[in-house]
């Protein structure tokens, strides 16, 4: 009988030592809570800074020499992808990238889900759900300059600036828009941005930050070489802001990690 209360006691004190051990790792379940990425963009020109100012000359895949004073695209549905190709949804959340505001580069994604990403995706514009809900704040709001009318929507990419074969007063400028398929004037478009291979996490513990690069050369090229001498104004929806998008979906390639 006593060896049998030994027995006993033995398991009792094993069972109060494992439940101290569980009791010791919950601060460490903190990590699986979500976190936050952040994300930053820089405007290129190939492999230089982009020049906001248009005090620097750059040569499009034409030859055509331009600069740039005016840069704005807006991103959204912004999603981030899993190691299993499967998707986690940020919805609501609206980009306005204005290469005149530095801070509109800088970007953060709260209450991302704890886990392991691979590549984030998002649409380049506002598509006709949103402008549907009427008139709006923040990065939607009217007076960013960025809505052509209620009727004709948003603009989703703007860049304006110089060229000297643009006609007689050399200047240019493209309001990218459109959303409707029934008449090819659809210029919504996805990008998706891998991550070269790399798997970031992300959880309460971490200070995630991605930097992605734009290339303005893209704007002019792949799958279409686009003359700013033959169509130096697009400025509002038609037949070529879909080519012009077709473009410039691919000008996102990521950069790092930190």
């Amino acid at each position: 009988m006593k060896k049998y209360n030994y027995i006993v006691i033995a398991l009792m004190v094993l069972t109060v030592l494992n439940a101290c051990k569980k009791e010791e790792s919950v601060p460490n379940a903190d990590t699986s809570l979500p976190g936050t990425l952040n994300v930053e963009f820089v405007n290129k020109v190939d492999t230089q800074d982009l020049d906001i100012t248009g005090n620097t000359s750059y040569f499009n895949s034409l030859g055509e020499e331009y600069s740039v004073n005016r840069f704005k695209y807006y991103l959204s549905n912004i999603r981030l992808i899993k190691p299993d190709s499967s998707r986690y949804y940020l919805p609501e959340t609206y980009w306005l990238m204005d290469a005149e505001n530095p801070l509109s580069l800088l970007n953060k994604l709260n209450k991302v889900a704890a886990g392991k990403y691979i590549g984030i995706e998002f649409m380049i514009g506002v598509d006709s759900v949103t402008l549907a809900k009427g008139v709006q704040g923040g990065a939607l709001d009217p007076s960013n300059g960025m809505v052509w009318s209620w009727t004709t929507g948003y603009v989703f990419v703007k860049m304006e600036g110089r060229c000297p074969l643009a006609g007689s007063d050399s200047s240019f400028s493209y309001h990218i828009s459109g959303y409707h398929d029934y008449d090819g004037t659809n210029s919504l478009r996805w990008s998706t941005v891998y991550f070269n291979g790399q798997t970031i996490e992300v959880n309460k513990s971490l200070n995630t930050q991605i930097q992605i690069k734009i290339d303005v050369q893209e704007f002019f090229k792949n799958p279409s070489d686009w003359s700013i001498s033959d169509a130096p104004v697009v400025v509002s929806p038609g037949l070529l802001p879909p080519i012009v998008a077709d473009n410039y979906k691919d000008m996102f390639s990521f950069v790092k990690v930190n």
